[in-house]
């Protein structure tokens, strides 16, 4: 995986970190305004520039691993 994806997939496993995304796609309807503020929260936080393609898959892989560690 190459370092800042890597970087972005450890940041985004954090538990407060997927809550404020969770609170973000919750509190605006309108999903491409729920994508500028998760981007935007995400980029004031670590400050890194992000494309939210990445964000998005990274986000359903934890998401993904969090239901199979639940199953187990």
């Amino acid at each position: 995986m190459e370092p800042q994806k890597e970087n972005l997939y450890r940041l985004l496993s954090n538990q407060e970190v997927l809550r404020r995304v969770a609170d973000a796609n919750q509190c605006y309807p309108d999903e491409k305004v729920a994508e500028a503020a998760i981007e935007f929260y995400l980029e004031e936080l670590f400050g890194m520039t992000l494309d939210f393609d990445n964000v998005q898959q990274i986000l359903a892989e934890i998401m993904l691993k969090h239901r199979r560690l639940r199953e187990e």
